[in-house]
């Protein structure tokens, strides 16, 4: 059920978030996910994520070192709290069963909550959450592990794949 676009090393459009294995679509294998596919991705694509993050070390230190650390119990409150609460929203309001109504609420606060944000980490965590969210309100039918109450029948209009590119804060949907 790979989404999330990749380079072959691993890297998605956000410095310093990789993505290997069942999560990402690195379009070596399509939508076949068995088992020793996903096996063998995994453990290729790990590694190269795991090279992809030695070879981007300069650049990911150089963004940390321009942001704010979790240098005291707050931050570091902070971060934890915000975690939760994007926890809470998205098994709550963008889980196994989505609506529109849930869908635009946790739209709404997970942007609030960004104004929040501390740490790259927090801020990367809470970029996913964003672009999960937006794509699961954009795509308007059912279709595998995607259940919308509101729109329960697969539709073919839907047969491609729905792109929510993250960069520095700016969202493009496309589809492909």
């Amino acid at each position: 059920m790979g989404g999330v676009r990749t380079d072959t090393m691993g890297r998605t459009s956000l410095l310093g978030l990789y993505s290997a294995g069942e999560v990402a679509s690195t379009g070596v294998h399509g939508a076949n996910r068995l088992a020793s596919n996903s096996l063998l991705e995994g453990l290729v694509f790990g590694a190269r994520a795991a090279n992809a993050v030695l070879e981007d070390s300069d650049k990911l230190l150089s963004k940390i070192e321009k942001q704010p650390l979790e240098n005291s119990p707050a931050d570091y409150k902070l971060n934890q709290t915000i975690r939760g609460e994007v926890s809470q929203i998205m098994w709550g309001q963008v889980g196994i069963i989505r609506d529109a109504v849930r869908l635009e609420k946790a739209i709404n606060k997970l942007n609030e909550i960004a104004k929040e944000s501390v740490n790259l980490l927090t801020q990367n965590y809470l970029s996913v959450a964003q672009a999960i969210t937006r794509a699961a309100y954009f795509r308007q039918e059912s279709r595998g592990g995607h259940y919308r109450e509101d729109f329960p029948k697969r539709s073919d209009y839907w047969q491609c794949h729905t792109i929510d590119q993250i960069k520095e804060g700016l969202s493009q949907k496309a589809l492909s």
